[in-house]
């Protein structure tokens, strides 16, 4: 609830600047850069209320616990909301680092995340000025100020998660077979496990390197896998965790099982490979066809201004003009909606 609040302050706090910049100007354009400047400002706004506010409450609890205690007073119910353990220990992440992280684990999102603002500043710039360009009301920018740069930054950080995962898929197979014949030599699949993780590439290894750790720490080797598969979310990998658990739970060998899998990976990844291939000239043409709406525009503006004049400078040819842009972004979204859909 205090994430979905402050998520509300966020596009307040963009569109309030920019509808007074409007009131007191009279200049839509300027009114659009009073707005990107408040969601700049807002940046550091947000890391203060999400992370360091939270985390200085939480310690104050804690200190007020124990002056309590060497006061002799009483302290918290046990059942009640208020009550904050002297020893537990301090949230080392905020709620929002903490999603971000669940939604995309592969990826490193403190490293990436300063580069995903960025972009999304950049977006959300490129947004308004297509918006004033094809003539939307002050409103209506305003608006797609603050989500254009929030789906701009979600964009970046998707599309960083599903290159981990596509570079997983392609090389877990090889890691699969390393333990494979670590195992045929006599090693158990643990300590397999561990010799594959000090070698293996990224992302593969710093998953089997954070399974080594925690069963290297005491974990049950079973809980570690299930865990790490369950965090990962990668049917690849849940199926390796499978079958591991199971030679743990009842025994047996387990090089047959891991192998037959590798030859799956392997045969899953040649025919995605394959589709990519074949419907590469499909994908290559769609994006032909979606530049040349704007290049037959650009063209004609210089070689025939009069022909598009209708477009930009009539209500009627306006609206046609963002119904059409409108109606090319929801393809190519549809399209790529799709295609993603069809290589899960």
């Amino acid at each position: 609830m205090n994430f979905i609040l402050t998520l509300l302050a966020c596009v307040a706090g963009v569109i309030l600047p920019g509808l007074l910049a409007l009131l007191l100007l009279g200049n839509p354009l300027l009114s659009m850069v009073v707005a990107a400047f408040a969601f700049l400002i807002e940046i550091p706004c947000l890391y203060l209320v999400l992370v360091i506010w939270p985390r200085q409450r939480e310690l104050k609890r804690r200190l007020d616990r124990v002056a309590a205690s060497f006061r002799g007073d009483t302290l918290p119910d046990a059942t009640t909301d208020d009550n904050v353990s002297v020893f537990r220990e301090q949230r080392s992440k905020s709620r929002l680092a903490e999603r971000l992280e669940y939604q995309f684990p592969l990826i490193d999102v403190r490293k990436v995340l300063p580069r995903a603002v960025g972009l999304g500043v950049l977006g959300m710039v490129a947004t308004g000025l297509g918006a004033a360009f094809l003539g939307f009301g002050t409103l209506a920018i305003l608006f797609l100020l603050p989500v254009s740069g929030l789906g701009c930054s979600w964009a970046v950080l998707a599309m960083q998660d599903a290159g981990q995962r596509n570079e997983f898929t392609r090389i877990f197979p090889e890691t699969t077979d390393q333990v494979v014949r670590l195992v045929r030599a006599g090693v158990p699949s643990m300590e397999a496990i561990s010799i594959v993780a000090q070698d293996a590439p990224p992302p593969v290894g710093g998953i089997m390197r954070e399974i080594a750790s925690a069963v290297a720490a005491g974990l049950d080797p079973e809980t570690a896998i299930r865990s790490t598969a369950a965090r990962v979310r990668i049917p690849a990998f849940s199926l390796f965790s499978a079958a591991v658990c199971l030679q743990l739970t009842t025994g047996g060998g387990i090089s047959g099982a891991l192998g037959n899998l590798s030859e799956t990976l392997r045969a899953r990844h040649l025919v995605t490979l394959k589709a990519k291939s074949s419907t590469a000239q499909t994908r290559l043409t769609l994006a032909i066809i979606s530049f040349v709406p704007v290049v037959v525009l650009v063209t004609q503006n210089f070689t025939n201004p009069q022909t598009i004049e209708t477009l930009f400078y009539t209500e009627s040819g306006g609206t046609l003009l963002r119904f059409g842009v409108g109606l090319i972004l929801s393809g190519l979204l549809v399209a790529r909606a799709l295609s993603a859909r069809v290589g899960r």
